[in-house]
């Protein structure tokens, strides 16, 4: 009778363990839950988490897809462009806050997925890492590195370069796909008499060409505008003195007036400038000024005395202040002004949405979800995914090139290229702190990179406010009713860039979002930063217990299989929530506007739109808020770095040397199977010349002595 089959898996875990942890082994080769259990283990796979990443930016893309034939066929396109809500713009604001908060959620998801797999992408294989050592070079192991990147295979490096160089894209333009417009009405100044002003509307007046005009004279050119007695001024004049006798005009004194109408964009419609003429006329502006001639992109030469085109905007005319000085004396007609009275007419704003930018984010999206999936379906190489994987790869067969330096620290190695100083050495002077895990260039490039991006937010909300105090006579309250993300002709910009057309929105849309591919790649270096110090804190547990490696792919006996690479969720989680309301902040700081420039049709008997403009708008709250987020994780992160390790196990980072160096394990832990087991990291024994050696062990280890060398 044959002898019943012992299972190889069994005969590598056969140690002196206990029996406790032998009973892992006493299971029947079958078992009513073995397809479930197989199951299982193939979700703790690292392909399973880049397949999960595969399939959110699938969703991802799937959302886009749909959201956008269903905006195009509910409300059409116009040159590309939806309207997806036309109202009130307290009420629009809130609409485009929402759809941005969605945006950036989902702008999250990819962001976070392209990370993972790039981060699985960069990882080496043993091979790689091999072959590196034998050239004097180490890769790193558990983080996103570009260090890897001349390292591994072309066709991983090619795939990690494409997901890199389509987030720049995506990150520029989703944001843009929805955008909010705001109105600037094309206003007319007339000025009249007092007489005229205060008398009723039935009145008769003198118009600009002399004559005598009654009511039927002015609703003849509402038919047909044939009478030449009644000018186009003698007809908008008549319209407000109406509303003026109706109540519907709003009287301001001079200085008010100036400030309501030194505006780069206008709210307001039409006005009666009143002099102290007692005739009961209406004056023809003399031809000097022209009352509706566009300057500047505003139309109110009547208020600010530019020269043209190339002037700048009336909010920001230095001879403004002049004008408000000596308000009392204004006389923009060459007829002195008593009081004004103004139209108020209701703002419309819109949220619109554009095709042809969601057409660009659609195609990113789906070549970022078919590299993941190629990734996780395609990709026959087991790399180095976390430092588990690493020491269970170096405890079953040891690197030669890393012999004799089991003390070595990344910091030793980096500052030794190619040549690695072996032999014995003492432990390290004192426990290290978390900052310490990652190089010194990671930590001065990101931190200044970070102070520089801080500093220009810093530059700007003070130009904001200025601008808000001086130009405005704002104060922060001012700032407070802005609110986040809201077009408002207070806080539009006037950039040097096309106004409409494709050309107009490719360049407006970078400026409104070349501060999110910033924001991203700080995200890279914040998220590198972390799991390099959340690796050191995992590496030097293993000086303190006994446990079982952290593996990505299917677990052996005591490892542990992982859901995460080297971030534990109680940090990338946080990270994800971070990354994403930073993104919506910079999304509601600076943003894509479309004006839309209304003249009043009399014949209409309504304000219709002339022509609109693309420009940028910004937001001084939401800019504040940036800030103070950017400055808590300066601070976070800081904090974090300042942490003392318990130990005084070397610090070997993501280092693929020093990592390999740590793990020469005695042969007796070799011949027992020791990478399936509970290890710990520790002194294993001493030489005949009195120098220790350190390694992990699946038997027990002493404690490092400070008067000892080792290596």
């Amino acid at each position: 009778m044959d002898s019943p089959r012992t299972d190889p898996k069994t005969e590598f875990l056969v140690s002196y363990r206990t029996e406790s942890e032998l009973s892992i082994l006493s299971e029947k080769p079958r078992d009513r839950f073995a397809l479930l259990r197989s199951a299982y283990a193939r979700t703790n796979d690292w392909r399973f988490g880049v397949l999960a990443c595969a399939v959110s930016t699938f969703a991802v893309f799937l959302i886009n897809l749909i959201v956008t034939i269903w905006a195009a066929a509910r409300y059409g396109s116009s040159g590309g462009q939806q309207i997806l809500f036309e109202g009130d713009c307290g009420q629009a604001g809130r609409v485009n806050t929402a759809l941005h908060l969605a945006i950036n959620a989902l702008g999250t998801i990819l962001l976070s997925s392209s990370n993972y797999c790039m981060q699985c992408l960069s990882a080496p294989t043993r091979q790689e890492v091999d072959k590196a050592h034998r050239q004097g070079r180490w890769l790193d192991i558990g983080i996103l590195s570009t260090r890897n990147l001349r390292g591994i295979s072309k066709k991983r490096a090619l795939m990690w370069w494409i997901l890199g160089v389509s987030s720049l894209p995506l990150h520029l333009f989703y944001n843009s796909v929805i955008f909010s417009s705001i109105t600037a009405n094309i206003t007319l100044p007339i000025q009249v008499s007092t007489a005229f002003a205060e008398s009723e509307y039935s009145a008769s007046f003198t118009s600009t060409s002399g004559c005598n005009v009654n009511e039927s004279s002015v609703n003849l050119v509402y038919d047909n505008g044939s009478n030449p007695c009644v000018t186009w001024y003698d007809r908008e004049a008549y319209r407000l003195r109406t509303l003026n006798a109706n109540g519907s005009l709003e009287r301001l004194d001079n200085l008010a007036c100036i400030n309501a109408y030194a505006q780069q964009y206008q709210t307001r419609g039409n006005l009666l400038l009143v002099s102290d003429n007692s005739t009961n006329s209406v004056q023809q502006p003399s031809e000097q000024y022209g009352s509706s001639l566009v300057c500047g992109g505003d139309n109110s030469k009547w208020v600010c005395n530019c020269a043209g085109p190339t002037a700048p905007p009336c909010d920001l005319d230095p001879m403004i202040n002049g004008l408000r000085s000596s308000s009392v004396e204004w006389s923009p007609f060459k007829h002195h002004v008593a009081y004004c009275l103004s139209e108020r007419v209701p703002q419309v704003c819109k949220v619109q949405s554009n095709l042809h930018l969601a057409i660009v984010v659609i195609v990113l999206n789906l070549a970022k979800a078919a590299i993941m999936l190629f990734l996780a379906t395609q990709t026959k190489e087991t790399p180095f995914m976390t430092i588990g994987d690493a020491i269970a790869s170096y405890i079953e067969v040891p690197d030669i090139a890393t012999r004799d330096m089991c003390l070595a620290s990344r910091s030793e190695i980096e500052n030794q290229p190619g040549f690695w100083v072996k032999g014995g050495r003492p432990t390290s002077p004192g426990r290290q702190r978390l900052f310490t895990a990652a190089s010194k260039r990671r930590w001065i490039f990101g931190l200044v990179f970070y102070l520089l991006v801080l500093g220009t937010v810093i530059a700007l909300l003070s130009r904001s406010v200025w601008a808000i105090e001086h130009l405005y006579y704002g104060d922060w309250n001012t700032i407070w009713n802005l609110g986040l993300g809201k077009a408002s002709t207070v806080t539009t910009l006037t950039l040097d860039t096309p106004d409409s057309g494709a050309s107009g929105l490719i360049a407006n849309s970078f400026v409104a979002n070349v501060a999110q591919p910033i924001l991203s790649f700080l995200y890279f270096m914040y998220n590198g930063l972390f799991t390099s110090m959340c690796g050191a804190l995992e590496w030097e547990s293993y000086i303190r217990y006994r446990k079982g490696l952290r593996v990505s792919g299917e677990a052996v006996g005591h490892q542990r299989s992982t859901y995460f690479l080297a971030l534990p969720y109680r940090f990338g989680l946080p990270l994800m929530a971070l990354s994403s309301v930073l993104h919506w902040l910079v999304s509601q700081s600076i943003f894509l506007v479309d004006i839309d420039y209304r003249d009043y049709d009399s014949a209409m008997d309504q304000w219709t739109i002339s022509y609109s403009e693309l420009t940028c708008g910004y937001s001084p709250l939401a800019i504040i808020f940036t800030l103070i987020a950017g400055v808590l994780m300066v601070v976070v992160i800081a904090a974090f770095g300042m942490i003392r390790l318990k130990s005084e196990m070397p610090v070997v980072a993501n280092c693929s040397a020093a990592i390999a160096a740590a793990c020469h394990i005695p042969v007796e832990d070799h011949e027992k199977g020791a990478r399936g087991w509970k290890v710990q990291w520790g002194v294993t024994g001493y030489g005949s010349d009195g120098i220790g050696h350190c390694s992990f062990s699946g038997l027990p280890v002493d404690s490092l002595e400070d008067s000892r060398m080792y290596k």
